[in-house]
């Protein structure tokens, strides 16, 4: 008998379960090979918050093939403008896709921000709201009067990742907390930014596709107001004039109240709610929509560039993923 064929796929996101799964199938001088390179890619991982490393240059892998699908701009100063003014471009754009647009509302300020964006161009035809209970209790006011007049669904299952259309472009804003918080507070430091949105951008990117539901991924409809190429070059543009505020947890409070006020500004500006614009405290909002997301075993160890999933009930064949380049 031959070879058994194989189909070579390239990764936009992937788990270190997925490595794990590789490495237990290798031997000899593979295995001793691809050991290294999880050796190389961990000591990169401590610098950056994510699972699998994604080089958003193309430069670097880590023995895993892999493709980045949201370009990198350039680490320069651009002319940039108001972040408002880009994230409704931005929001403008998806809503001329001319599709029914999820949003998946934590009632947090990235959330809020994203939704009333969109809210300037789609209507409660094409908008719809995804939440966990959890949401109405970080703001029960917008609740009531946004989100309640809107199709909107709430999760009791503490499983907001299986409302995850297949069909629908699915928003989430996970990427400000990545654009945020690992900016500059006196000082530019290459790590303390742009490496990390270069090699750690896929993890907020794509982790709640791990508990997604249908058998294939529209690369397409995955969709952040933040992902946008204009925004990125804001943030890059604004931490390298150290005008980009950090979000330190470990400081209290009062830092981060200071943070992200661009949104609390665009907030303030939609709702005139100034109390929970400029005194919203951080909340850690998966923990009230996904019982698991933190922990437990996940079902999708990847995500590859044509949309097929990679699940931990597959037969794991390393020649499909490993790269000698």
């Amino acid at each position: 008998m031959g070879e058994v064929p194989y189909i070579v796929k390239s990764l936009i996101y992937y788990r270190t379960e997925l490595r794990d799964a590789i490495l237990s199938k290798l031997h000899g001088q593979q295995r001793e090979w691809y050991q290294n390179q999880i050796i190389e890619e961990d000591e990169l991982r401590k610098q950056v918050v994510c699972t699998g490393i994604v080089d958003r240059l193309g430069e670097i892998n880590f023995g895993i093939r892999t493709t980045n699908i949201d370009p990198l701009p350039p680490k320069e100063e651009q002319n940039v403008g108001e972040l408002h003014d880009l994230l409704l471009i931005s929001a403008k754009k998806l809503c001329s896709m001319g599709k029914t647009i999820d949003v998946f509302w934590s009632g947090g300020l990235d959330s809020t921000a994203t939704l009333l964006c969109l809210l300037q161009y789609g209507d409660e035809y094409q908008i719809h709201v995804k939440m966990s209970e959890g949401s109405i209790e970080e703001y029960p006011w917008f609740y009531k009067e946004y989100v309640t007049k809107l199709p909107h669904e709430i999760n009791r299952k503490m499983n907001i990742r299986s409302m995850i259309s297949k069909n629908d472009i699915t928003v989430f804003a996970n990427e400000a907390d990545t654009l945020y918080s690992c900016g500059a507070i006196n000082e530019t430091d290459d790590w303390d930014f742009y490496e990390k949105i270069r090699f750690g951008w896929t993890w907020r990117r794509y982790r709640n596709y791990e508990g997604y539901c249908h058998d294939v991924v529209d690369i397409g409809n995955c969709q952040s107001l933040f992902i946008d190429y204009d925004v990125q070059r804001w943030f890059i543009t604004k931490h390298l004039r150290g005008e980009l505020m950090r979000e330190r947890l470990d400081q209290g409070t009062p830092n981060y109240l200071q943070g992200k006020m661009e949104l609390r500004d665009l907030i303030s500006y939609y709702t005139g709610d100034k109390e929970y614009a400029y005194n919203k405290d951080k909340v850690v909002s998966l923990k009230h929509g996904q019982a698991d997301a933190f922990h437990g075993t996940k079902h999708i160890w990847g995500v590859c560039d044509d949309g097929t999933l990679v699940r931990s009930s597959d037969d794991i064949k390393p020649e499909e993923f490993l790269t000698y380049e």
